[in-house]
């Protein structure tokens, strides 16, 4: 595998930091910079298409369903040329006026010309309060191209994190449901 350098990346509309729980459970607050930030691509993978991250950001806002595209699939052409990501997506949300949001979904969604393969596994998800956090796969429409996606039951504005496995056509694009077509649940 090949190292990127994600020096040589710009970030826009990124947090500038994350406070969380330290080991002894004190509060502590870090800046994204000084995450690692690596990224990888494969050398030799069929298609030259798979790259591995440690850090994906994809921020949301505006009112409405949020849905996160992974991947356009309309020109797929053969069972080699898939499409599609094999990782962890966080999902985060916090703020003074409403209830946090934290999810970590294990998620496998690969598409080719013959074949769709799909599982996926909340492993932690809260809503604030009673409000569980309720996720679906699938397809949709987004400006005339068919994408793999995922459907959030929330209408707040979210952050999203990838970490894993992707092919080099995956968007990592947060819209709300009002601006897709033709959604349809795996």
């Amino acid at each position: 595998m090949e190292k990127i350098k994600l020096s040589e990346v710009a970030f826009t509309n990124t947090p500038s930091s994350i406070i969380g729980l330290t080991a002894d459970h004190n509060v502590a607050q870090v800046t994204v910079d000084s995450l690692s930030k690596v990224e990888y691509t494969s050398l030799a993978s069929g298609t030259d298409k798979m790259r591995y991250t440690q850090l994906r950001y994809s921020p949301s806002s505006g009112a409405g369903s949020r849905i996160l595209l992974f991947v356009p699939i309309s020109g797929l052409t053969d069972k080699i040329d898939a499409a599609g990501v094999l990782g962890s997506l966080y999902v985060l949300r916090a703020g003074v006026g409403y209830s946090p949001m934290m999810a970590k979904v294990d998620i496998v969604l690969f598409r080719s010309a013959s074949y769709l393969i799909k599982d996926m596994n909340v492993t932690g998800a809260w809503g604030g309060g009673n409000n569980l956090v309720d996720f679906k796969l699938g397809h949709c429409n987004y400006n005339g191209q068919l994408y793999l996606a995922i459907k959030f039951n929330t209408e707040f504005s979210i952050t999203t994190c990838f970490q894993g496995f992707y092919t080099s056509d995956c968007v990592f694009r947060n819209v709300v449901e009002e601006d897709v077509t033709d959604w349809t649940e795996l």
